[in-house]
């Protein structure tokens, strides 16, 4: 299975992002709702904060962490333990934040998600059309993703 397909199931059975029903809406989306608590506060991203966005979605539905606080927090820990946020400083800023949150709240979790990011390498030095078109398998056949 591509990561293209997994990511277009995960998108038609949680719709994870109001007004986003297919993978080509959710890729062509102008602003994203960021969860703060009860709330959801628009942000309308600049292109390498949705390109990066894109790419940690992935990386919820590939290495299978929910999408609650929890989740976030853990794709956060594996992120930074996996070789980090590339070139978006503002990401940087946003996971380590996320990071130093996780180590409060949910510090088991947290501790399981950076050793299971230590060793692999996260997509965010890769284009994202690349990453689409790849076989999920393959990725955690590489040392790309630690299952």
């Amino acid at each position: 299975m591509t990561v293209r397909t997994l990511l277009s199931k995960h998108i038609v059975e949680n719709e994870p992002f109001p007004g986003a029903s297919t993978l080509d809406e959710w890729k062509n989306q102008k602003r994203v709702k960021l969860q703060a608590g009860k709330r959801a506060i628009p942000v309308f991203p600049v292109e390498p904060i949705r390109n990066s966005l894109h790419k940690h979605d992935v990386h919820h539905v590939i290495l299978n962490y929910s999408t609650n606080l929890e989740g976030e927090l853990e794709t956060a820990a594996w992120e930074l333990a996996s070789g980090g946020c590339h070139l978006n400083l503002l990401f940087w800023v946003d996971r380590i934040s996320f990071l130093l949150i996780g180590l409060i709240q949910h510090q088991n979790s947290i501790r399981k998600a950076l050793q299971r990011g230590r060793g692999s390498l996260n997509l965010y030095p890769m284009e994202f059309s690349e990453i689409l078109d790849m076989e999920v398998g393959d990725l955690h056949r590489q040392p790309r993703l630690k299952s």
